[in-house]
């Protein structure tokens, strides 16, 4: 995979080869160079690597292991120190460039002194890299533990549902990549260590042809994963930013399986009056989705006055979270971990769930202390809070509780 350009002067390649697979580099740059394809000075620039072409001659390349840390943001741009260009310089080796972990030095001179001879002080440079590599290994693996942490915090179960099973997976699958192909690059190191411990120079073969069809492979892996993430990631928040996956009460006419406020008050309704709009709360609004772990999935939130035909006023906030899941135990685990959440929280008290004729019923008061009811029968898990601000009547917390229980058991 490459492209040349229009000119004859300049040639841009991929690189075959990591760049931890310091014989490979070597000999890919080596090669190309017997070809009149000559790297140019900070030839390196997102992942592509620029040639100069001229006449063959004779070049070879050596990569040593960057000690100290550095970037292209750093002040010396993540060079060597003058000294060591220079003292390079003097056993006729050129300062090349520097890729990721390693600087390039070259020769002309085939007759000049090996640019490191001491396999020992190799060793040394590599394990320093190889703690370096490693860092970036842990890097991923510290997330992980620590959004475990959090999900603690917040319900595997129900975040996985909520940004959905497929997309979960994706990312547990990337970074479970990042992982795996750090810790190639640091056993990589590894096994070059050991070669020189053992008294092996590092000699540049051919293995990166062999390579080349793999690595161009992993890359393209990478750069999907990267691309995708980025293209659904973008496509949430600009859903999440202009409310595209809400649709306001007034415009949702699918039936609901569960009981909205009018189905909670117990008389005729005279007045029924939308409130609290405009506050940007995502108030009288529902969210729809289907998941593979709960193939129906209901976010429903009801802000409304009602006027009843005795002169009783409800006022409220109604928050139903309804899943409806693949089998009745995984929608006791929803309940449980609700519960268990809820539990977790220091604002929040239990509170006693009345005899409801359902499979499941808990309940607590929550940070503003108005009861939180969850509801599991079969295959459905609820969680239930109604806000009520009217001064002159409220429906008590068993009678609303009741009717929720009975529209459940009675949705097909």
């Amino acid at each position: 995979m490459q492209e040349t350009s229009t000119s004859n002067r300049r040639v841009y390649r991929l690189p075959p080869c990591p760049e931890y697979d310091v014989e490979g580099m070597e000999s890919w740059l080596t090669d190309l160079a017997q070809e009149g394809l000559f790297l140019e000075k900070d030839g390196f620039f997102a992942g592509v690597a620029a040639f100069v072409r001229q006449a063959p001659r004779y070049c070879q390349y050596r990569l040593e292991a960057v000690q100290k840390k550095s970037n292209i943001w750093a002040e010396d741009r993540g060079t060597p120190d003058p000294e060591q260009i220079e003292l390079s310089a003097h056993y006729a080796w050129e300062y090349v460039d520097r890729r990721g972990n390693f600087y390039i030095y070259r020769r002309f001179d085939q007759s000049a002194r090996e640019l490191n001879t001491d396999p020992d002080v190799q060793a040394m440079a590599l394990r320093v890299v190889q703690k370096r590599m490693l860092g970036a290994v842990f890097s991923p693996i510290l997330y992980v533990v620590l959004y475990s942490l959090l999900l603690r915090r917040v319900g595997l179960l129900t975040t996985i549902i909520n940004m959905k099973t497929w997309f979960f997976l994706f990312v547990s699958l990337f970074v479970l990549w990042t992982i795996i192909s750090s810790m190639s690059a640091v056993l990589s190191l590894g096994r070059l260590r050991k070669k020189l411990i053992s008294g092996a120079p590092v000699k540049a073969e051919k293995s990166w042809r062999k390579k080349q069809t793999v690595y161009l492979g992993k890359k393209m892996v990478s750069a999907a994963f990267v691309l995708a993430l980025l293209v659904i990631l973008l496509a949430r928040f600009n859903s999440s930013m202009m409310k595209l996956d809400k649709t306001p009460l007034e415009e949702f006419t699918a039936p609901l399986p569960f009981a909205t406020i009018s189905d909670l008050v117990d008389a005729p309704i005279t007045e029924y009056k939308v409130t609290m709009q405009g506050m940007g709360l995502d108030l009288h609004c529902v969210r729809y989705w289907r998941d593979w772990l709960a193939p129906q999935c209901y976010d429903y939130n009801e802000s409304a006055r009602l006027t009843l035909a005795d002169g009783r006023v409800i006022e409220g906030c109604l928050w139903v979270d309804y899943y409806q899941t693949l089998s009745p135990a995984f929608a006791r685990i929803l309940a449980l971990e609700h519960l268990r959440l809820a539990a977790l929280n220091d604002r929040t008290k239990p509170l006693s769930a009345p005899d409801l004729p359902v499979s499941f019923a808990g309940a607590y008061l929550d940070e503003l202390h108005y009861p939180t009811l969850i509801l599991q029968h079969e295959t459905v898990m609820m969680r239930i809070t109604f806000y009520q601000f009217s001064r002159t009547h409220t429906i008590p917390f068993t009678d609303w509780a009741i009717e929720a229980a009975r529209r459940i058991i009675s949705h097909p």
